[in-house]
């Protein structure tokens, strides 16, 4: 089945493993639990299976860099294992079970983390068998995990003796679709007519999960029909770049596509025009041209995220008194899957598509089959130059100025709404590479924009400062700032990031960064003084842009931030604090309520408990706990609390058997005390007392006399 969406635009987060990974084995190892079924069966020629690993199973969030299962083997099993063009999907999912053998999870390309060959040889080997994910996947705990594999190659030895070990589940959370005949179509799984099959069971296996992720939030716009698409037989496009994006006129050999799929021998006519127009004026305005502006013919492999050059057949020459039209003419009479290339919004106009799976498409038949005009056109390179369409801007920084400071406003679903404690940030400088002098701010926020030129962020302080140093910003690389403390974002509000550059010089050399529009102001920005975000800029105008800047966050995945801060066991002059956190080692200091000064209770305690002593009786005091990761420190939980009375005052008091010169008076001794004072007063009007004074008491009942 073929999508036809006409374009889809990205914002993505995409996790890497950036640290140490520990294996997480998944079940236990039982003897003769053993299946053909899965990962893949090897008996039939094609086959697709899933797997639910529930969270609770897996226990931790992180990064899966890799999956193991294990391979048995006896005497009998002596058959070599070669199952070459696997591929492997995986997918968050809060399926628990597959209810019936129809109840699948669609996957998709996006999902796919590694294709290649699952092998071992016909040798005396039982052991686990290891896949190093190509792309590692990035899990939250709150979500189940979808293990899928897709076996579309043809030609397994029926009879296959190879078995995997399985581990027994209380739900269906296998799934297995197999044929000789019928290769499933990921696409439409449902239309399937081979065997099926669901079992309460998935396989004994053992993920290698990173505790670090490197979370990208960069401009992925794609279009699914620019300059052409694996997912018709033919198609035409014409897209229009300025004289101000071409630049100089130049000799060009060759123009570069960046490709999210691999997309393979598609048969290319590639044409360049110069021209007057500076976009269409509708979806029939083509531009016409002839043999004579073609400068490539031949079979183009896309490679999946990689600039795929096309090096001509014959040179173009431009000029820059002209605009430029690269026409792509795609002939291949065939499709697979769908297709993405790297694009960027246009205020006009500026590409036009047209696809067919009956004809070749010209511009004679181009307004005859499906067809459209775009404001959007493909990032290019001409030469293997700089990138044509990515849009830059001088945040969060710029070196023109002595001093700068900005904030850029990045929302919850950007960064997938998981709380993290991020440990560093990365900008991607294009211009010159630069040394400047910053701090730099986080705090979580309900802001979701800058309404005004001085809409600045109320107010931080200087427990939001997570870096204050130089930072050399590197030409065309992303450069890495590693945090002095934790920050911990908590996965509900959005992320506001505030430079600071107090460089106080000019620099001729230039920054500039990589940016991505914006549908709202999402960044505020001033170079007027050496303003300190510590004070209020209510005053200050800055100016707002739609652009902000394409970050890397580098996150642990979990939160170091004390969870619950508890006190309990208070008397008049202790208290026991306990605490529930992720770490080894903890700071504990507290204070009374009130007071600027911190007392340093425990630092670098291995302990999750402190007991505080020499607190002063009836007194409101306030506690904070840190987690210090390796030198990292997280920001504080704090807790209050408040201290007993050294002696507490009796309770309950009574007064009974009341005549007219005597009463009984009754009370409850809370301190183990021997001795009290009743302290007697005669009430003469409302707002008149006569002090009768203090009356010794050695029980907790005295009889009062002499009354009148």
């Amino acid at each position: 089945m073929k999508k036809r969406s006409l374009l889809m635009t990205l914002l993505m987060l995409i996790g890497f493993g950036m640290a140490s990974a520990a294996d997480v084995e998944i079940g236990t190892l039982e003897t003769n639990k053993l299946t053909n079924q899965f990962p893949v069966n090897p008996y039939f020629s094609y086959a697709m299976t899933q797997q639910i690993i529930t969270s609770a199973e897996i226990g931790q969030g992180g990064s899966i860099m890799s999956i193991s299962f294990y391979r048995d083997w006896t005497s009998e099993n002596i058959d070599e294992l070669n199952l070459n063009g696997l591929k492997l999907y995986m997918k968050a999912t809060d399926k628990t079970k597959f209810n019936n053998e129809n109840d699948f999870v669609t996957v998709n390309e996006s999902d796919l983390v590694w294709q290649g060959t699952l092998s071992a040889p016909a040798v005396d080997y039982k052991g686990w068998i290891t896949i190093t994910l190509d792309k590692p996947f990035e899990y939250f705990i709150s979500n189940n995990l979808l293990v899928c594999f897709y076996d579309s190659n043809p030609g397994r030895a029926a009879g296959n003796t190879n078995r995997f070990y399985f581990v027994p589940t209380t739900e269906t959370t296998g799934l297995s679709y197999t044929s000789n005949d019928i290769v499933p179509d990921l696409n439409n799984l449902g239309g399937f007519t081979g065997s099926k099959t669901i079992m309460a069971a998935h396989n004994y296996m053992k993920l290698n999960i990173g505790s670090y992720f490197r979370r990208e939030v960069v401009d992925n716009t794609t279009h699914y029909y620019l300059p052409t698409t694996n997912n018709w037989k033919y198609s035409l496009s014409q897209q229009i770049y300025t004289v101000e994006e071409i630049g100089e006129s130049q000799t060009i050999n060759s123009i570069s596509f960046f490709s999210h799929n691999n997309i393979n021998n598609r048969n290319i006519n590639l044409y360049l025009v110069q021209t007057d127009k500076t976009s269409f004026s509708d979806e029939s305005d083509y531009l016409n041209f002839t043999t004579t502006n073609m400068v490539f013919s031949g079979s183009v492999n896309f490679v999946s995220n990689e600039w795929t050059t096309i090096n001509f057949d014959v040179s173009f020459t431009y000029n820059n008194s002209k605009n430029l039209a690269i026409i792509m003419q795609d002939n291949t009479g065939s499709f697979t899957s769908s297709s993405r290339f790297s694009a960027y919004n246009t205020d006009g106009y500026s590409a036009l598509y047209s696809i067919s799976d009956n004809v070749a498409v010209t511009v004679s038949n181009a307004t005859q089959g499906l067809h459209g005009s775009l404001n959007f056109k493909n990032k290019i390179r001409i030469n293997e130059g700089d990138v044509i369409g990515d849009q830059k801007a001088a945040l969060p920084t710029t070196s023109a100025s002595s001093y700068t400071l900005s904030e850029q406003i990045y929302s919850s679903s950007e960064l997938l709404g998981i709380p993290n404690s991020i440990s560093s940030i990365s900008f991607y400088n294009t211009g010159d590479e630069v040394t400047r002098n910053i701090d730099l701010y986080l705090k979580n926020t309900t802001k979701s924009s800058f309404t005004g030129d001085a809409d600045w962020h109320s107010s931080f302080s200087a427990s939001d400062r997570v870096y204050s140093g130089s930072v050399t910003f590197k030409h065309n690389e992303w450069t890495d700032i590693a945090f002095d403390k934790y920050f911990d974002y908590n996965g509900t509000d959005n992320l506001i990031v505030v430079c600071d550059d107090n460089t106080g010089d000019v620099d001729e050399n230039q920054l500039s960064f990589l940016a991505m529009n914006c549908s709202d102001n999402y960044a505020i920005s001033s170079s007027e003084s050496n303003w300190n975000p510590l004070y209020s800029m209510s005053a200050i105008l800055g100016v707002r842009s739609s652009k902000k800047s394409q970050i890397v966050l580098n996150a642990t995945g979990l939160s170091f931030k004390p969870s619950v801060v508890n006190v309990t066991d208070v008397t008049w002059n202790s208290a026991t604090v306990t605490w529930e956190s992720r770490g080894s080692k903890w700071n504990v200091q507290y204070r009374i309520d009130g007071s600027d000064e911190w007392i340093v209770a425990a630092e670098g305690t291995n302990e999750t408990s402190c007991f505080l002593t020499d607190l002063e009786q009836a007194t409101y005091y306030e506690v904070r706990v840190q987690t210090d990761n390796n030198g990292k420190l997280s920001e504080w939980t704090s807790s209050t609390f408040h201290t007993e009375d050294q002696y507490p005052r009796p309770s309950d008091v009574t007064v009974s058997n009341i005549t007219p010169n005597s009463a009984v008076v009754k009370w409850k001794d809370n301190c183990g005390a021997s001795a009290w004072r009743i302290h007697l007063f005669e009430h003469v009007t409302a707002s008149q007392y006569n002090d009768k004074g203090i009356i010794d008491a050695g029980t907790t009942t005295f009889v009062l006399g002499g009354l009148t």
